[in-house]
């Protein structure tokens, strides 16, 4: 297998429910079962006879209640480290009764807290683990209840797991381990995958795009493709607590003056679709469809009546903001994802030239890239912010006055309104009302050019088995995985 270091989390540790992947039907998993005791307290039953990884300081004892309860407690961690602490703003305590149950007490009725039990990256950890090794953000730290355990790792070049020998599901997972290879460029796992020398690899970490997939199909025309979009919006995302961005004007003229369909040809060959604040094919039911975006202004083609209409507006827009002659801006890059935190910007560059913006990129190394965008040191730059697989994450994470995402600054009391509705309002046609009104609202306030939806292809040879990826889960749930050969 081909994976990246993250992608160890769902074969080292678990979720306290899970999403099944075919239907999106939440169901037990760590937390056996669930019951609301009233309109704010919800009691967890937490799986009996679980036990952690055999590995030091845990040695393979009992998952107990106060494991649980610790770590939705640490989830909702007021740190900036926590990216997921915005899930669990609406709960209020949580506490372990007795050694099955776990209760969690909320401040208001929450709609989404199941799914934010089943979200892949909000494990179960044990206590121990996280005295003795800190923040666990070392893959060699990694211990949780999982199908596979920690068994080597190198630093640029790979790793391995190996079978859980305690894990708890009798029987799995059938795999005798799994390795990792950290692969530098696109020809290079392209290649790997042609040559059999990878079995799998996941539409997130080492997905390939349609011009790639085209590629390795003509040579290998057994190879199996599985399609998935990914868990998030790409976008242009501006700091508004800085001029020219603190001006709407200016940022609706940017809106208006991206070609989403360009970049999505240039950047992904085609291989994405248009997408609003919510992806329209990650949550169908919620967001505005792309049959409507592509009618609304800025997301309009440039190449119709109505597309070059926008590019006018823009340019009003401008002047009404005191740029009649255009202006010049600062933007940000990194060549790590170039295709995610680059080249959409790349793009924008010229687009933008046509209204009579400039905008001047300096590319940073990854880490600075990502250290100015959490202390908002940054103006304008090209991402895509993975959040959890529920509208209310979708919102909250990245539009909230404090959502742990936000780092653009956008800060909106009627937007902080609508989360908080559509968070306690269990009814979904009425949720829906609310979500798509606080779409709209996003798209008019433009704290961010929504750009596109990507899609990805997890690749799998001919003999895997029992691999259900998906936008949520790298490989689906990797203790069913076998080959046939």
């Amino acid at each position: 297998m081909v994976i990246s270091p993250n992608a160890v989390v769902p074969f080292v540790y678990e979720t306290f429910l899970r999403e099944n992947p075919a239907t999106g039907v939440i169901e037990p998993h760590l937390v056996t079962r669930w019951e609301n005791t009233s309109e704010t307290e919800m009691v967890l039953h937490v799986r009996q006879g679980v036990r952690f990884q055999n590995r030091p300081p845990v040695n393979g004892r009992t998952m107990t209640t106060a494991d649980v309860a610790y770590s939705l407690q640490r989830i909702g961690t007021k740190d900036p480290r926590f990216l997921r602490r915005s899930q669990l703003a609406s709960v209020t305590k949580i506490e372990a009764l007795d050694d099955s149950r776990v209760k969690v007490t909320f401040k208001e009725p929450f709609a989404p807290f199941l799914t934010y039990l089943a979200d892949s990256f909000n494990e179960v950890v044990a206590r121990d683990a996280v005295e003795k090794f800190g923040n666990l953000d070392k893959i060699e730290d990694a211990i949780g209840t999982g199908p596979f355990v920690f068994e080597r790792a190198t630093l640029g070049v790979g790793g391995s797991l190996k079978r859980n020998p305690d894990y708890w599901q009798k029987g799995k997972p059938y795999l005798d381990g799994t390795a990792w290879s950290v692969i530098p460029d696109a020809a290079t796992m392209v290649a790997a995958y042609r040559t059999a020398r990878l079995d799998l690899g996941s539409s997130f970490y080492a997905g390939v795009s349609v011009e790639e997939k085209d590629v390795i199909q003509r040579t290998n025309p057994a190879m199996r493709f599985h399609p998935s979009p990914q868990g998030r919006p790409n976008v242009l995302n501006m700091n508004i607590t800085r001029k020219p961005f603190n001006d709407i004007r200016v940022r609706r003229a940017i809106h208006l003056a991206v070609d989403r369909q360009e970049i999505i040809q240039i950047v992904m060959g085609g291989g994405a679709q248009i997408t609003g604040p919510i992806g329209p094919r990650l949550f169908p039911f919620y967001a505005i469809p792309e049959a409507e975006l592509a009618k609304m202004p800025g997301f309009r083609p440039k190449n119709t009546p109505e597309g070059q209409q926008d590019i006018a507006d823009a340019k009003k827009l401008l002047a009404e903001a005191g740029y009649p002659d255009g202006l010049t801006i600062e933007a940000e890059g990194s060549r790590y994802q170039y295709w995610n935190n680059l080249q959409p910007m790349e793009i924008a560059k010229g687009q933008l030239k046509k209204i009579g913006v400039t905008a001047n990129i300096s590319v940073q190394d990854q880490a600075t890239y990502f250290a100015t965008e959490e202390s908002k040191g940054f103006n304008f730059r090209s991402r895509g912010f993975t959040t959890a697989m529920e509208v209310d994450a979708q919102l909250t994470v990245r539009h909230s006055c404090a959502g742990s995402r936000n780092f653009g600054g956008f800060c909106d009391q009627e937007m902080e309104k609508l989360i908080a509705e559509q968070r306690r309002t269990l009814d979904p046609e009425k949720r829906k009302a609310i979500v798509l009104k606080a779409q709209h609202m996003l798209i008019d306030k433009a704290p961010q050019v929504f750009l596109f939806e990507p899609n990805r292809y997890a690749v799998m040879q001919p003999w895997v088995r029992g691999a259900v990826p998906s936008e949520i889960l790298p490989f689906g749930y990797v203790e069913n995985i076998w080959f046939a050969k």
